[in-house]
C-alpha cells in the first residue's frame, strides 16, 4: 500500500463583519480575477467520525462546507501555511485511539 501525499494550505483570515477569525484548510490559494482579492478553493475538513472534533473546525465546517470558491481581501489574511498530508489512517498512529460507539473512554480519578 503506497501513501499518497497531498498539499493543503492552512489559511487563517479575519471576517470583519462577524469580528471573527477562521482557520481553514484548502487545496488552492491564488490571486483572484477580482482585483485586490485572494481565492480560496476546495475546502478540506477532517472526517466527522473522528473521536475528537475541534470547536473552531466545527464552526468553519458549518460556515464553509458548501463553499466551492471564496474571494477575500488579501489584507484579511493573517497567514498561509503549506501543509503536506499523507493518507495515513489514524488507527496506525500509536497515540490516537478511536472508541467504538459502545465503548466509553476510560475515566480518571484523582486520589
Amino acid at each position: 500500500m503506497t501513501q499518497e501525499n497531498h498539499t493543503y494550505y492552512n489559511v487563517k483570515f479575519f471576517e470583519p463583519d462577524l469580528k471573527k477569525y477562521y482557520d481553514v484548510y484548502v487545496k488552492d490559494v491564488f490571486p483572484s480575477e477580482i482585483i485586490g482579492l485572494v481565492t480560496l478553493q476546495d475546502f478540506h475538513f477532517r472526517d466527522e467520525t473522528k473521536s475528537v472534533l475541534l470547536t473552531s473546525e466545527e464552526e468553519a465546517r458549518k460556515r464553509f462546507s458548501k463553499t466551492e470558491r471564496m474571494h477575500i481581501p488579501y489584507q484579511h489574511i493573517t497567514y498561509v501555511e503549506e501543509i503536506h498530508m499523507s493518507d495515513t489512517e489514524s488507527k496506525n498512529v500509536p497515540f490516537i485511539h478511536q472508541f467504538p460507539k459502545t465503548e466509553q473512554p476510560p475515566t480518571t480519578t484523582n486520589h
